[in-house]
């Protein structure tokens, strides 16, 4: 807790479980060294998913990173103001936290980057949008843009009632490309095909990746 990060203003402030590992916290970490980069000055607002351990203390590696980078953690009883805040998974926001900042705000974004359900039969559920947009009215005054993270989440959202409309853009995971160029140079199979053979920028799922090119 610390008090002189009150009244603070962030350009953009990101909100989610920060104690996640995976993909999830790859490309929430990606956007916000594409926001230092920009020069934007930003904060985060860690929100313990109510099914694993919320007591945990907030791994190591995300600690260090945002030591190395100077982005301050804002926690309850502070008020900031930030130009966009950005839920980087909407399943945190499935529980209503007891103790949450104060945080005046320009615009709300919701990355969609998982459905409800984690598999076609609806069995294994990760949220209900219906609950997370109310929490979200509750804590913002609105329930922001929905932007999802492929063409095929779009699709999916388009066709579930419980989604508000989708946002016209569609933030595909971002890489460090830098980073990745770090580790050794890229090869062209030019020998084998005229064209380079691009990766997907999600993992493999049908409920996030497209079975066939045309979709």
């Amino acid at each position: 807790m610390r008090p002189e990060h009150s009244r603070a203003t962030f350009d953009v402030l990101f909100l989610g479980d920060w104690n996640m590992q995976g993909g999830t916290f790859h490309s929430a970490r990606n956007m916000i060294l594409a926001s230092l980069r920009q020069g934007r000055t930003v904060g985060v607002v860690n929100y313990p998913r109510y099914e694993y351990d919320v007591a945990a203390h907030m791994r190591y590696e995300v600690r260090a990173f945002l030591q190395q980078h100077d982005i301050p953690v804002i926690v309850a009883g502070e008020t900031v103001q930030a130009k966009t805040v950005v839920v980087t998974y909407p399943a945190v926001l499935d529980y209503f936290m007891d103790r949450f900042p104060t945080i005046e705000h320009e615009r709300l974004v919701v990355v969609v980057n998982q459905m409800a359900e984690r598999d076609v039969l609806g069995r294994d559920i990760a949220y209900r949008p219906e609950v997370v947009r109310r929490h979200l009215v509750e804590y913002f005054g609105g329930e922001g843009d929905w932007v999802p993270i492929s063409n095929r989440v779009r699709a999916l959202m388009e066709q579930d009632a419980r989604y508000p409309k989708p946002h016209s853009d569609t933030w595909t995971p971002m890489i460090a490309a830098d980073e990745w160029l770090a580790a050794g140079p890229s090869h062209w199979r030019g020998r084998e095909r005229r064209l380079p053979i691009l990766g997907r920028h999600g993992r493999d799922h049908k409920l996030k990746w497209p079975g066939e090119a045309k979709a």
